[in-house]
């Protein structure tokens, strides 16, 4: 089986764990739950990496660096003269 690197925005205010589940159910909504998704409905849990980026493209590289399939999803910021978003990066089981 293959993986897909995604990455998911995290609603402004919404706590992480609520985000966590909220991302996974709608996943699970929109590509069923029968798994090899290639979505966070993949994903075991989340981490909080602190890491903090000017660009979504330095985040997206970095994350895809260092996720890993079958582990749990990394939690990024970027921080730039458009604001503050946070997302949930991961590699997922396809």
């Amino acid at each position: 089986m293959g993986a897909e690197f995604r990455m998911d925005e995290i609603p402004e205010g919404m706590p992480l764990r609520a985000a966590w589940l909220a991302s996974v159910d709608k996943a699970q909504y929109m590509h069923g739950h029968g798994g090899y998704t290639g979505t966070i409905a993949e994903s075991p849990g989340f981490r909080d990496t602190g890491k903090v980026f000017a660009t979504l493209a330095e985040a997206s590289d970095w994350a895809d660096a260092h996720a890993r399939k079958w582990e749990e999803s990394l939690v990024v910021t970027v921080t730039n003269e458009s604001g503050t978003n946070r997302y949930f990066a991961g590699v997922y089981s396809s």
